[in-house]
């Protein structure tokens, strides 16, 4: 006799969090865009390097990026069964207990867990582009 497959755990998306959501304002987002930019353009006025002002342009893209995940990622990881029935295409044929068929639950988990891994690491990659020039590098050897 087989083991039972178990259910895998949906990861804890911390922009779903309420505390977060005023990240995924349109507005604050493009006003703080905006912020940012003019604070970089003061201190390369002032002396600093250019590439800040690239770096800038950088945060922008993150912004960008949580933005459009918000109406898709975001709101289909809310619950695990809006993302199952987004997963397999099901619209609202969705069963009442498909939360607990292992089927369909853990690959929607794995590809939920590839997306967010995904956009962590746009996200950080986007953001060591913009200040990698600003990490201290420490020198090994002679």
């Amino acid at each position: 006799m087989s083991k039972p497959e178990t259910l895998k755990k949906m990861p804890n998306i911390f922009l779903n969090n309420r505390v977060f959501s005023f990240l995924l304002n349109r507005f604050f987002l493009a006003i703080l865009s905006l912020i940012i930019f003019f604070i970089s353009y003061i201190f390369v006025m002032n002396g600093a390097q250019l590439s800040l002002i690239n770096a800038s342009g950088s945060v922008i893209i993150v912004f960008g990026i949580l933005l459009t995940i918000k109406h898709n990622f975001l709101h289909d990881t809310k619950s695990l069964k809006s993302a199952i029935t987004k997963h397999f295409n099901m619209g609202n044929w969705g069963g009442l207990d498909i939360e607990l068929k292992p089927e369909y639950v853990n690959p929607t988990v794995e590809a939920v867990w590839d997306e967010y891994a995904g956009i962590i690491l746009l996200i950080l990659g986007t953001l060591l582009n913009a200040y990698g020039n600003y990490i201290p590098v420490l020198k090994c050897g002679t």
